[in-house]
């Protein structure tokens, strides 16, 4: 698509896929475009060679333009554009994650502004070495405290795995003669750890501190609307039986029925949910496996949304904020409700185990609960196979029979 990149472009613009938008002022200039908003400038200098300039979140179009002419005309004198960065000796890490890989992985991964963080929280002691000094020995001295720290090796391995990347596109992107760290090992974790989840007990629990607590809210109203009425002051609008005060119980409860990640709730859209058809719809922008997926509502779901269709302020979010955009958390409200039910000890996420591990136990087929659950390998779904005991038996119990 061709169109001239301007401000106006950015503001107006919509599709619902990524899109490469070529600049059609300057030949190779190019914006690509996400529905996510995360949008970024390229300098196409040859075929198939371009060079990311950075995210629109940090560079107007004027500036991006500015930039890419430079690249461009270099590339037109003969010369490599990629040959004037900043090469490894004389590049620090912090240095090349804030205006480089940050920039470039905001403007791709919806969570890339935390890596970014993470980045610095865990190797800031990086921050002012040269990228081309970095070493194994390096990333052992730091394995080391954090697992002195206490830290979870399998914490620790997610973290390296996003210094891996970074240094990994350091050296596709030339800033780097080699990978510093290619024998560098994960540590050991027990993957065949069981998950947590919610036993029926303690469900019920959890269902009955939502029930006690959006009963205390409507009660609350209630006594308002009296005090209000009293003093001839108009009153709010009372909280039937059949809806829930705000958010937290529809969160709960569409987890528990329809596994998805806590992010994957707070950015659903409302056309995302086919009621008609019972089925919902999570956007590849917004899943971990960045793969759209589809799953089915069961009644219990199905409720859940047409009791919460309608509330607060008009957007197209299911759980928006104040400001009409997707909620950024839920970390109070969550905790008050977990403390009120006695689980102190689980996690939002821990609802998600909890329905895949009861479809276990009803016997779906690991491969059935990995598309529920959107992973893309299936090895990760393979942590609730311990649950279907019953299945192994009857495995082995057809030698008897042959």
């Amino acid at each position: 698509m061709k169109k001239k990149i301007t401000k106006s472009l950015l503001n107006t613009f919509s599709s619902e896929s990524e899109v490469d938008i070529y600049d059609t002022d300057l030949p190779g200039f190019i914006l690509r475009f996400r529905p996510n908003g995360r949008h970024s400038y390229r300098a196409q200098y040859a075929r198939g060679r371009a060079i990311t300039i950075g995210s629109s979140a940090h560079l107007t179009p004027a500036q991006a333009r500015e930039e890419a002419t430079r690249i461009l005309s270099e590339a037109a004198l003969g010369k490599d554009p990629r040959s004037k960065k900043l090469r490894s000796d004389v590049m620090t890490f912090g240095h090349f994650i804030r205006e480089t890989y940050g920039p470039w992985l905001v403007a791709r991964n919806r969570t890339g502004q935390a890596t970014v963080k993470r980045l610095s929280s865990v190797f800031g002691t990086l921050w002012d070495r040269q990228l081309s000094s970095i070493s194994i020995h390096d990333i052992e001295k730091i394995r080391e405290q954090r697992l002195r720290e206490g830290k979870k090796a399998s914490t620790i391995n997610r973290e390296l795995n996003d210094l891996k990347a970074a240094l990994r596109r350091a050296e596709e992107w030339q800033y780097l003669e080699h990978y510093p760290i290619p024998t560098l090992k994960a540590l050991r974790t027990d993957n065949n750890r069981e998950p947590r989840y919610l036993g029926e007990a303690e469900e019920k629990r959890l269902r009955l501190a939502l029930e006690e607590r959006d009963e205390l809210a409507r009660r609350k109203r209630s006594s308002m609307n009296l005090w209000r009425r009293e003093r001839r002051k108009p009153e709010k609008t009372e909280i039937s039986p059949n809806r829930p005060p705000d958010h937290l119980t529809p969160l709960v409860l569409l987890a528990l029925n329809t596994g998805l990640r806590r992010g994957e709730l707070l950015q659903l859209r409302w056309n995302n949910v086919d009621l008609d058809r019972n089925i919902l719809t999570v956007d590849g922008a917004n899943a971990k496996s960045a793969m759209t997926r589809h799953v089915p509502l069961n009644a219990e779901a199905s409720r859940v949304f047409s009791s919460w269709a309608g509330r607060g302020k008009p957007s197209p979010y299911v759980f928006p904020g104040s400001d009409g955009q997707p909620m950024k958390d839920l970390k109070s409200s969550w905790k008050r409700l977990k403390n009120r039910a006695g689980l102190p000890d689980i996690r939002f996420h821990d609802l998600r185990h909890t329905f895949a591990s009861k479809l276990v136990m009803h016997a779906v087929d690991l491969n059935t609960v990995r598309e529920l659950l959107g992973h893309s390998d299936i090895k990760q779904t393979l942590r609730y196979a311990h649950l279907a005991p019953k299945q192994k038996a009857a495995a082995v119990q057809l030698l008897d029979t042959a």
